[in-house]
């Protein structure tokens, strides 16, 4: 997983159509167990704190290796690196690498980071074939497989994945407290019309830990979970809360989300885009891979669009 965003360069997502018989029941899926959930913690000092493997509710399962920023990769050197023994994605930040699992996540970021998307989707599907799995690390590289087919235009596989292997852990346990809401809204931007995705679980699971005490990039996930639900209630008492104390600069950032998130379902997308364009040059210190991280991207350029297309009716079925 990663963090840095190093260029953001806007581009028009493609849509993919979705079948008319789209419909979602989750009582069909089976219950999976819950241990662990995905967090990266900030910290201070110009360290940059990354964990070496998932954290349980807050709580770090390796430890946490400081790292300052101007240890960086070579900007153009797009591939995975060893330092301190662990290894990194392009934005330096490190990705859980140990067991089977590991090797596939380190596959599905080395494929990533070299824009060899076809090779990853490839390569990973391979070997998840006939496999099964439970747990935050098998969500999290059934979020890389979904982002590869995506990535290819396979919506359908996609959310056939979510509905699989994800969803399930939104249902009945923490495991996919960030992997859930991102993938979601990738579904969402990348589709070609207003979807019923199944938002309400996913807010449900989200509203469960919000008051926990979670990382910054948690915290950001399920304020994309109530906004994906359209849960404005909930988003506008947390920013009220929020904005009513003396936040450290990580904190605002969050908020900054918040009200693009805000913003953005509510239609205002320029205002939307504007407060997407303030936070990308700063997402990294929230934690996460740059994979994760191209999310708000995503959703900038998803404003863009739709702040053109309110000026420009010729533009709207672009507006995704």
């Amino acid at each position: 997983m990663s963090t840095r965003h190093q260029q953001q360069t806007e581009t028009t997502a493609p849509t993919f159509p979705v079948p008319a018989t789209f419909a979602t029941d989750t009582n069909q899926y089976r219950m999976h167990p819950s241990r662990e959930t995905y967090a990266a913690i900030a910290a201070a000092d110009q360290q940059r704190a990354v964990p070496s493997l998932h954290v349980v509710a807050g709580t770090s399962r390796g430890n946490l290796i400081g790292r300052r920023r101007d240890q960086t990769l070579d900007p153009q050197v797009n591939r995975l690196s060893h330092t301190d023994g662990r290894i990194r994605d392009s934005s330096g930040f490190a990705v859980f690498s140990d067991g089977e699992l590991g090797a596939m996540h380190v596959t599905a970021h080395r494929m990533l980071d070299s824009g060899q998307i076809e090779l990853g989707h490839r390569l990973l599907g391979a070997r998840l074939k006939g496999r099964h799995g439970t747990g935050s690390d098998w969500v999290h590289i059934q979020w890389h497989m979904a982002v590869f087919e995506l990535s290819l235009g396979h919506w359908q596989a996609a959310w056939r994945r979510f509905r699989q292997q994800i969803l399930p852990s939104v249902i009945n346990s923490d495991d996919a407290l960030t992997d859930a809401p991102a993938l979601l809204w990738r579904l969402q931007l990348k589709a070609d019309r207003q979807l019923c995705l199944p938002w309400e679980a996913v807010r449900a699971r989200s509203l469960s830990a919000i008051d926990q005490q979670h990382s910054p990039f948690v915290r950001v996930h399920n304020l994309l979970a109530l906004a994906g639900a359209k849960d404005l209630d909930s988003l506008d008492m947390w920013i009220r809360n929020q904005t009513s104390r003396n936040a450290s600069s990580v904190e605002a950032l969050v908020a900054r989300i918040a009200r693009a998130l805000r913003a953005y379902v509510s239609g205002k997308y320029h205002e939307a885009a504007v407060e997407f364009s303030a936070a990308l040059p700063h997402v990294f210190e929230l934690g996460g891979s740059r994979a994760q991280n191209d999310l708000f991207t995503e959703l900038r350029d998803s404003a863009r669009r739709r702040a053109k297309a309110e000026y420009d009716p010729t533009l709207q079925l672009q507006a995704a």
